[in-house]
């Protein structure tokens, strides 16, 4: 959903769960604001392709707080875009986010056999 030039607000179901990260962009960069689950990273580039922005265009992640439908994605985002992406999130959330400690909320999520992401 188009909150604004510039502003889309995304839409993605996770086995029944709808999770809405929000991308801001210009014509030099983007930033995305929460990564979804873990496995979601081909449902966020292709939601950014809908609406026009290419995915080497992400430069920068803010992370609202450490629960896994905002973090999840990061590790594979990390690795696709390696040092060129900038993550901020609070200074508290850092333990939970690098996995050093565990979340705090905890969920347990029902995947379908042989489905993914």
């Amino acid at each position: 959903m188009e909150v604004s030039k510039g502003v889309e607000m995304f839409q993605l179901d996770f086995h029944g769960t709808i999770i809405h990260p929000t991308l801001l962009w210009n014509q030099e960069m983007s930033v995305l604001i929460d990564t979804g689950f873990p496995g979601q990273i081909e449902d966020l580039h292709v939601a950014m392709e809908k609406v026009g922005v290419s995915s080497d265009k992400l430069k920068v992640v803010i992370l609202t707080h450490q629960d896994v439908d905002h973090i999840g994605s990061l590790p594979e985002i990390l690795k696709d875009c390696g040092n060129d992406v900038e993550v901020y999130a609070h200074e508290r959330d850092k333990p939970y986010i690098q996995g050093e400690i565990p979340l705090i909320k905890t969920i347990t999520l029902r995947i379908p056999e042989g489905k993914s992401g």
